[in-house]
This record gives structure tokens, sequence and C-alpha cells, in this order.
């Protein structure tokens, strides 16, 4: 017979233990993972029959786990068990991740039995869970109640800040990402989670965050990483700023960061300087068109007095020669005055001299 290989995802030691004793009793082969990250880097080298996960967890937690099964093509046909704490409280949200089987936890033996059904019902082809199993004797918390309305609160933020925001683990790989990081990496949520940060970045900016991520094991002032509307970061076709905020807890580094697409005032940025650029041609052409009035105008005085004395020389001159030179050099000089009056008429706002 062949073994069903199971991988069992929690962060509580003692439930994986329970879980992979119970499962490996029955002939299953099983591997276990703390969270919903390191549940997907197992995936890559052992293909399960069955998924049991955890929901509430550290880094991917269960519903987004169960979220990137069922909609990655190579994963939506794993048997999808879901066991949880929190499906007393939370049943209607449990029941619309698309687990085949979902269990209450509670005693060690009661979930022995509905993992055992669940089996079974794996190997009976019966898929799709209508109902919670394992919540009789089970009573809601009130406080659990509250935490997972608080947690719904701040999902519902998350999901629609306008600004793209994410969280990195601290190998600097991408565990949280809202709506708007998606578009801006554009990629869906689910080829964003579990991959490295620095396979969207542009060679420049991921060398700035490779030499960021080895300060902070080194220095005691883990300063944020910026990139502003000065130095954004170019993705695709758009232009990104980024911050990033480094935060620990429990000596264990998390990543924050927001961004922000700043295409759109960088276009405006690049045409107003063109425009400043232009307008400055403009003050130029302006200041030359003033210059060449004054040069104009004083040319104009200096032809007035030359073509003056010409008439009159043509006047009283009894040399036929000279006054033929004069009556051309009249002409030219007419000529002159024409050009010299169309340019002032020009450089003067079409107003002559």
């Amino acid at each position: 017979m062949t073994k069903h290989k199971v991988i069992v995802v929690d962060n509580n030691p003692v439930i994986l233990k329970i879980v992979a004793n119970v499962l490996e009793k029955a002939g299953c082969l099983v591997q276990t993972a703390g969270d919903g990250l390191a549940a997907l880097d197992l995936l890559t080298d052992f293909y399960p029959d069955i998924i049991v996960t955890d929901l509430v967890m550290p880094k991917i937690d269960g519903a987004k786990l169960c979220h990137i099964l069922r909609n990655t093509p190579a994963y939506k046909d794993i048997f999808l068990v879901v066991l949880s704490a929190i499906a007393l409280e939370d049943d209607m949200k449990v029941l619309e991740l698309g687990a085949d089987v979902c269990i209450a936890k509670g005693p060690a033996a009661t979930m022995k039995e509905h993992l055992l059904a669940a089996l079974h019902r794996f190997e009976s082809d019966k898929r799709g869970s209508v109902k919670i199993e394992g919540m009789q004797g089970l009573y809601p918390r009130d406080i659990i109640g509250e935490l997972l309305a608080y947690k719904r609160h701040n999902e519902i933020v998350f999901e629609r800040m306008i600004e793209g925001a994410f969280e990195l683990d601290s190998q600097g790989r991408i565990i949280r990402a809202n709506p708007e990081c998606c578009r801006l990496l554009e990629r869906p949520e689910t080829e964003v989670l579990s991959v490295r940060f620095i396979d969207f970045l542009p060679d420049n900016a991921c060398r700035i965050f490779l030499h960021w991520m080895e300060g902070l094991s080194c220095t005691v002032d883990k300063q944020p990483l910026l990139f502003d509307s000065v130095t954004p970061v170019l993705l695709h076709d758009r232009q990104v700023t980024f911050n990033l905020v480094p935060v620990f807890e429990e000596e264990q580094l998390f990543i924050i960061g927001i961004l922000q697409d700043v295409t759109g005032s960088k276009l405006i940025e690049g045409q107003t300087r063109q425009l400043e650029k232009e307008r400055e041609k403009i003050r130029k052409l302006d200041a030359m068109a003033t210059m060449a009035n004054g040069i104009s105008h004083d040319f104009n005085n200096l032809l007035t007095i030359i073509i003056g004395n010409v008439e009159i020389a043509m006047v009283i001159t009894t040399d036929e020669e000279i006054y033929q030179l004069l009556s051309e050099t009249s002409k030219a000089l007419q000529l002159t005055a024409g050009l010299i009056r169309q340019f002032s008429t020009f450089s003067d706002n079409d107003t002559p001299l």
C-alpha cells in the first residue's frame, strides 16, 4: 500500500508532534513546518497528498496558505485539512477557506478521531467541508472573538491602503502584501508571497538593499532604508518610492515596507521643469528683443543723419558723377532704413519705433 504524503503546519511544537504521531501510525509519510512560509518551502521537494494546517501562525498564516494552495494550479488538488483553535469563534471564516475538512482543536483523543476520519475522507475522495468537526463540548471564548474582530479590522485597513504595503522576514522574503503592492510588483498575491524581495528590484536598488540588510545584523542603530521621490526605484514602467523599516519582535527581525507610485507626480515634475526651461528661453528672447529694439533705435538715428547729409550733398554738388554715386548711396540707405524698421517692428511686438 502506498503511503500518503502529508505536511503538517503548526507553530505549536506539541500539536505538531501529536498530529504527526497520529498520521504516522496510520501509515502516512509526514513532514512538519512551523508556519506557512516553511510549508511553501517544503513543497518544492516534497509534494504531499494532504496538508493539515493551523490558521494562526507567524509569517504566512494558515488562511493565506489555504489561499495560495487553492489559487495555484500545481497545488489546487491537494487535500486540505484545517485544524484550528479559533474554529469555534470564527466558524464562518474557516468554512470559506476552501478546505476539504475543518477540525476544531480540542482534546488529543478527539483530534485523533477526526484526523483519522479526515484521512478516510481523503481515501474515499470526498471533497469540500460544510461543517466544522470536533466542536462538541467546546465553548466560544470572548477574548478570542475580540482579538479576531481586531485582526479583521486591521486586515481591512491593510487591504484598502492606497499605498503598497508589505512585510518581509529576516531573509528578505515577502510574507505579507496588500493588493496595491501586488499591482506595483505586477504579480498576483500567490506569486508574491514567499518570494525574495530583491527578485523584484533592479540591479542598483538590489545592491543597496542587500548592503542595508547586512548592516541590520551588525549595527546597533537600525536605520530605515528610503528610496524617496528624488531617487525612486524603477519597477517595470513605474517610478516607485520605498520606505523599509526594521522591526524586532522577540529578537526576530521583520521589515515593514511601504511602496508609493510616484510616476504621475514625476511626470508632472518633468513637465514643470520642461515648462520652466521654455519660459527661460522666452525670457532670454524677450531680453534679446529689448536689446535689439534699442540697437535698432540707435541705428535708425544714425541713418537719419547719414541720409540727411547725403541728400544735402546731392543738392549742392555740380559734379554729375558724384551726384550718381550719392543717388545710389541714398537708395541703399533707404533700403537699410526699411530693414531696420522691420526689425524694430518685430522686436517691439509689431509696434514700430
